[in-house]
């Protein structure tokens, strides 16, 4: 019998914001909706109100074929990033302060499921699986390990967002002056 969690957008564990029936449903929402226009509509104006809308609302307008609406989409994103972010360059990548995550990806080397499960692969071990076997018992045992510098990097974090697009060069060269290192022992 497969139990599934309930699906809970505040939660903070993993497995309930995260959650595979919802992302099924959300998507097949998405692709009953497409062409309901009216929806699409509501759904940009409240966009255009910059107060967010949610996974399955912006699942319908990743999903609308209409070429006005796509048009009238891409166009509010460009404005509504603008705003946000005036003419900075912004990049977004997964950046893990840690040695593990709560996420339970099963192709993600940071989630400590994932790497005791390549141990008792690798080495048959009767703990390993013990381990694995009772995962959330055992949890709350692992700790975080953040590194050092973990302050340097959120003051270079905040350095490049209060610095407009004019100040770069003056952001490069403090982000090269704060450097993070990674301190041994």
């Amino acid at each position: 019998m497969i139990i599934m969690n309930r699906y809970d957008k505040n939660s903070l564990k993993a497995e309930e914001f995260i959650n595979d029936g919802e992302i099924l449903d959300s998507l097949k929402f998405a692709d009953e909706n497409k062409n309901n226009l009216e929806l699409v509509d509501k759904i940009i104006e409240k966009a255009r109100l910059k107060k967010g809308i949610n996974h399955r609302e912006a699942s319908v307008l990743l999903a609308c074929e209409d070429k006005e609406r796509l048009k009238e989409i891409y166009n509010l994103a460009r404005q509504i990033k603008k705003d946000f972010y005036g003419d900075r360059i912004v990049m977004f990548a997964p950046l893990y302060l840690s040695n593990y995550c709560v996420n339970g990806c099963v192709y993600c080397p940071y989630h400590a499921k994932n790497k005791i499960r390549a141990h008792v692969e690798a080495t048959g071990s009767p703990r390993g699986k013990e381990i694995l076997d009772n995962f959330s018992a055992f949890l709350p045992k692992f700790k975080k390990v953040l590194p050092y510098d973990y302050d340097r990097m959120l003051r270079v974090t905040r350095l490049i967002y209060n610095f407009s697009f004019a100040s770069a060069t003056f952001v490069a060269t403090m982000v090269s002056k704060l450097r993070i290192s990674v301190r041994r022992g």
